[in-house]
């Protein structure tokens, strides 16, 4: 399992996908810009800003609801969401005023909340 740690720019939840800044801090990870859609990993604690949090980089996570399994899961426009199936960032691209959005796969689901995390650089799409 390939855990690093960081110290939380923000208040991080449990399974929250997250960047680092140019800080060092980590923060939620977002597509809509190119800094803030290079996902390291996902949260394996929740942290309040300062406090140490564990990032999975490379292993299976299991927490994260509503996966279809063998479907790839990618970084959602919406840090709240943090992470979304292929056809739901295209509609959030189609219904966004961005001229673009950055696609990072972040894994593939293995069962209904089990992700098999294997980041991607992201990749911008045009609207």
């Amino acid at each position: 399992m390939g855990l690093v740690s960081f110290r939380a720019g923000q208040t991080i939840t449990s399974g929250n996908f997250l960047r680092v800044t140019t800080d060092g801090f980590a923060h939620p990870a977002t597509a809509g810009n190119k800094a803030g859609a290079t996902a390291i990993g996902v949260a394996i604690n929740s942290a309040e800003a300062n406090d140490v949090v564990l990032v999975n980089k490379d292993y299976i996570y299991d927490g994260l609801p509503s996966l279809t399994p063998g479907e790839k899961v990618y970084l959602a426009l919406d840090s709240g969401q943090h992470y979304t199936s292929y056809d739901a960032f295209d509609v959030a691209l189609s219904g966004s005023t961005l001229s673009g959005m950055y696609l990072t796969e972040l894994g593939t689901a293995i069962t209904s909340q089990k992700l098999h995390v294997q980041i991607q650089l992201p990749v911008f799409i045009n609207r």
